[in-house]
């Protein structure tokens, strides 16, 4: 009776191999996606932090656009965006650079995925906007 058991466990043993052996590839693609959809959010927290961060310096500077930029691309410099280029950044004051007037701040940037190569996306753009208001005596 013993003897008639064992191989039984052993074939129990076999199919848990090969259904992980199935089931492991789909498994590691699915931790992939998760693990791109997180950087992904955290590329664009780090975009949005960045444009706000230009905004603030336009609400007591509206006239400096370069300082603007800079100050954008300064707060990208650890970040995985931290090749985006002025000419990706916009600045607008739709009613003049005067207080308590808009101003705006807007960037896109482009974000590469891990899986992209596997799904033909080579990259996802990403864009974010602040708008503040132009402290008086600037």
């Amino acid at each position: 009776m013993v003897s008639a058991s064992l191989p039984l466990s052993r074939r129990s043993r076999g199919q848990a191999a090969a259904e992980l052996a199935i089931l492991l590839p789909l498994l590691a693609l699915m931790m992939a996606g998760v693990v791109d959809i997180a950087r992904g959010f955290h590329a664009r927290i780090n975009l949005t932090n960045a444009v706000r961060e230009g905004a603030r310096y336009g609400a007591g500077a509206p006239t400096d656009a370069t300082g603007i930029r800079q100050a954008v691309i300064s707060e990208l410099a650890g970040t995985s965006l931290k090749d985006l280029s002025s000419d990706a950044i916009s600045i607008s004051t739709p009613n003049g650079t005067d207080a308590r007037n808009p101003l705006t701040v807007s960037a896109t940037a482009s974000f590469g995925t891990f899986l992209g190569s596997f799904l033909g996306i080579q990259s996802m753009p990403l864009r974010a906007q602040a708008t503040m208001m132009i402290v008086p005596g600037t």
